[in-house]
């Protein structure tokens, strides 16, 4: 499977944790908790992980156990607490990461075809 990186070109920050977050589009297995109109997502999974290749691993279970599959190649994204705004919702998950080692954000669509 094809890794698309984007590792920061600076270093993090003097005593901040990195966290990576992990993206794809993916497909529903069988049927979501969110109902059978769901057809597609994009999912985020943010995670303490060290490498990106274990990232990606991971990334992909988590998002199997939640139901879906990977229906894209993944993108694997480093990020600090100074990557996110204040008070966004993206610092949010990054804080949770730092708590529970790791976060999925699923965002569903609904195909109109």
């Amino acid at each position: 499977m094809a890794i698309r990186n984007h590792r920061l070109t600076t270093h993090l920050v003097d005593m901040e944790t990195s966290v990576l977050i992990v993206s794809f589009e993916a497909s529903p297995i069988g049927s979501t908790s969110a109902g059978s109109w769901v057809t597609g997502a994009h999912v985020n999974v943010y995670l303490m992980a060290g490498d990106d290749e274990g990232a990606v691993s991971e990334a992909l279970r988590e998002a199997k156990a939640a139901g879906w599959v990977v229906a894209s190649e993944c993108s694997v994204t480093e990020v600090g607490a100074h990557s996110f705004a204040a008070g966004s919702e993206g610092l949010a998950h990054y804080k949770q990461c730092l708590t529970d080692g790791v976060v999925v954000v699923v965002h569903t669509w609904r195909n109109e075809h």
